[in-house]
């Protein structure tokens, strides 16, 4: 989803871009927030998205129908470059370009209230496939993957016949309030993570880690100013990895592999009503994985 500042943009693309890249495994697994999720005792069902390339042009191919309720949500990726399976819930009847248009619009300006829910699946490498699971509410949805030259979409329904899963527990969680993260449970290696936002606003986590000898309040300097960094960044993008954007009430099991270390967790997400992103809020939270 849209951020509100262009090296707030820059800043969660390439930090997106980094998850394949952290997360890399066999390549015939699952591979997105650290691979395939494992289920609960009643395995969901699963909506299958995938991405195809026809020279520079991709698509984006869904189903037209799907389950409500906690659902298994899965991106394939047979292109050649990175793509992802964004989604959220339109509830005033717009096309999939009047959601897209809006979603890109001009950095800090408000999201309507027809656009709910978020979430969906992120930037998953060539040749890989990515999954989360989420509760789906039933309505007409749109999916959308911006990591191209052109963004492209996907519609479908979520219908009133709800799965009868349910969320498999973890150990560690990361939740997102106004305007700040928890977190419990990181450790060393791969993490099974449920990702919940608890307040009011979109969210998403942007974890970058912390440059070894770098104080965090050069690490809260660098991501609220928007002058050009002098020098070495003092977080590792390349080492960073991006959870999906979620509204309030709304939660996802992923995983999520971290080394031992300090990290960065930020929101450059604005508030629906527009202004400021979240980190100028004071979104910002160090966190030490050990």
């Amino acid at each position: 989803m849209r951020t509100t500042v262009r090296k707030a943009v820059s800043l969660a693309a390439v930090a997106a871009l980094a998850l394949g890249a952290a997360a890399c495994g066999d390549e015939d697994e699952p591979n997105n927030e650290g691979g395939q999720v494992e289920t609960g005792s009643e395995a969901p069902p699963t909506l299958q998205f995938t991405v195809t390339e026809q020279g520079k042009t991709a698509t984006l191919e869904a189903p037209t129908d799907a389950q409500s309720g906690v659902v298994k949500i899965s991106l394939k990726n047979e292109g050649k470059s990175a793509h992802e399976a964004q989604i959220v819930r339109v509830t005033g009847g717009q096309s999939a370009d009047e959601v897209v248009k809006t979603l890109l619009s001009e950095e800090g300006s408000p999201i309507p209230s027809w656009i709910e829910d978020g979430g969906g699946v992120g930037t998953v490498e060539p040749g890989r496939t990515g999954e989360v699971i989420q509760d789906l509410e039933p309505g007409d949805y749109v999916a959308f993957d911006s990591q191209g030259d052109k963004p492209v979409t996907a519609e479908f329904t979520v219908g009133d016949d709800e799965s009868d899963a349910s969320f498999p527990e973890t150990e560690a969680t990361i939740t997102a309030e106004d305007y700040e993260f928890k977190t419990e449970g990181l450790k060393a290696g791969d993490n099974v993570i449920t990702f919940e936002n608890v307040g009011d606003e979109l969210h998403h986590a942007i974890i970058l880690p912390i440059r070894p000898g770098v104080k965090f309040a050069e690490v809260k300097k660098f991501v609220t100013s928007d002058e050009e960094p002098e020098g070495q960044p003092p977080v590792d993008f390349e080492g960073g990895v991006s959870t999906a954007v979620i509204d309030g009430g709304i939660k996802q099991v992923t995983r999520i592999p971290m080394e031992a270390g300090r990290y960065a967790f930020v929101c450059f997400i604005s508030d629906r009503e527009g202004g400021k992103p979240h980190v100028a809020e004071g979104m910002v939270n160090e966190v030490v994985v050990r």
